[in-house]
């Protein structure tokens, strides 16, 4: 067999005897100095934490927006307006989307529940929903006894009176 001379290509190939140990030591000598980080004494630096997404108020667009309109006819004035409060073109074109729809004016209303609910409304709703379900569930009947009726006239067989159930006015 080849492996007999132990020449550093057959070492790697077949493995040699004494390699156990010497992958032992290896992992003995893993860490030291290179494993822990050195700590840096600077304390000027800091990590910054994530950056939140800014909100801006109905008034700060507008007024931005009446400086974009009075920086057009003038060359740079634009870039020196957006680098100055640090926005992208995009916010501005849709905020001039916005004030041509006059959503602007929407954004400016404060944010919350638009109705307060009390017990009242809330079991006016529930009779309203009732009613509703009720209703359909009636007009499917009534279908269904017209069905019966043409049925019966087709058929020959006698009806009992359900003029009774059909609903008042008809």
């Amino acid at each position: 067999m080849k492996g007999s001379d132990n020449s550093p290509k057959d070492k790697q190939i077949y493995g040699y005897i004494g390699q156990d140990r010497e992958m032992k030591s290896d992992v003995e000598n893993i860490g030291g100095s290179m494993a822990e980080p050195e700590v840096v004494p600077n304390s000027e630096v800091k990590v910054s934490e994530k950056k939140k997404n800014r909100r801006f108020t109905a008034d700060y667009k507008m007024k931005i927006l009446r400086e974009w309109d009075l920086c057009k006819g003038k060359p740079g004035a634009v870039g020196a307006l957006l680098r100055r409060e640090g926005l992208y073109s995009s916010a501005i074109v849709q905020w001039r989307r916005q004030r041509d729809d006059g959503a602007l004016n929407a954004l400016s209303q404060k944010r919350g529940r638009k109705l307060k609910r009390t017990a009242q409304t809330v079991e006016i709703q529930k009779w309203q929903k009732r009613s509703a379900y009720w209703e359909k569930r009636f007009q499917y009947a009534m279908v269904v006894i017209e069905a019966q009726k043409k049925m019966s006239e087709i058929l020959g067989i006698e009806m009992v009176d359900t003029s009774h159930l059909e609903e008042p006015g008809e």
